[in-house]
């Protein structure tokens, strides 16, 4: 079967503050395709600028240089109208800190941005106990978040950004917030999703965590220093893989 390209970055440099006294380049020259039904981790140090490169491939920061292709389209002929429903359409986030609404119950989280997408009442419920049935949580339904346990928040957190059927999930640094046992559980979570077809593209400094994914992309001062592929290694390999590359790499 033919790969389909989702996210490509052509020679792609970014400079925050450009033209200025404290300009930074975060980014430089990257080279970077992502296809349909992967699972990338970005590994780096602080400061690494892995956090940049995530929000290039996400369309959430425009390149200084260099070429973003969404889908085969370049970035440079779409207008930010045109960006912001490629977001909507394609990709949702997960984040360390949850980004769930406190005011609003684990449902009410869920469902939000169905409601927003004017989708009938029906439709939401059986949507949403399918997903929350697959995650555990449908018995918090009615709970609000601050009453549920970080593992518990996160599966929310995945609930909302699969129920709207996108075809990439931005993780950024998902397990930061989480004990070991409940970091296990997300990923081999991610691993069903991927699985089931869906990107996952995460930014990670846990070499544990980065092992569970089908790629593995490790950067440094802003340029990517080397890809592994896991392919038919076992887990424990490509771990061993992933930590003597980030050693060797980050000196």
């Amino acid at each position: 079967m033919e790969e389909k390209e989702i996210v490509k970055l052509t020679n792609v440099t970014k400079i925050y503050n450009q033209n200025q006294p404290l300009a930074l380049t975060a980014i430089k020259n990257i080279n970077l395709t992502i296809n349909e039904g992967e699972f990338l981790a970005i590994m780096g140090e602080s400061g690494s600028g892995k956090t940049t490169l995530l929000n290039l491939l996400s369309a959430m920061i425009p390149q200084t240089s260099g070429e973003v292709s969404l889908l085969g389209k370049k970035t440079k002929n779409m207008s930010e109208e045109d960006i912001i429903k490629f977001r909507f359409a394609n990709v949702n986030f997960i984040f360390q800190d949850y980004n769930l609404l406190d005011n609003l119950t684990v449902y009410e989280n869920i469902a939000l941005l169905l409601k927003m997408n004017h989708i009938e009442t029906k439709e939401i419920e059986k949507q949403i106990d399918g997903i929350s049935e697959k995650l555990g949580i449908k018995e918090l339904y009615h709970k609000y978040p601050i009453a549920c346990s970080g593992g518990q928040q996160q599966r929310i957190a995945i609930a909302r950004a699969i129920v709207s059927k996108v075809k990439i999930i931005v993780a950024d640094e998902p397990t930061g917030n989480l004990d070991s046992a409940n970091s296990k559980e997300l990923m081999e979570l991610f691993k069903i999703l991927n699985q089931d077809g869906i990107t996952i593209i995460l930014v990670t400094h846990n070499h544990q965590i980065a092992s569970y994914s089908s790629r593995f992309v490790f950067i440094h001062d802003g340029e990517i220093r080397e890809e592994i592929s896991k392919e038919n290694k076992n887990q424990n390999v490509y771990y061993k893989e992933i930590i003597t590359v980030s050693t060797r790499r980050g000196k």
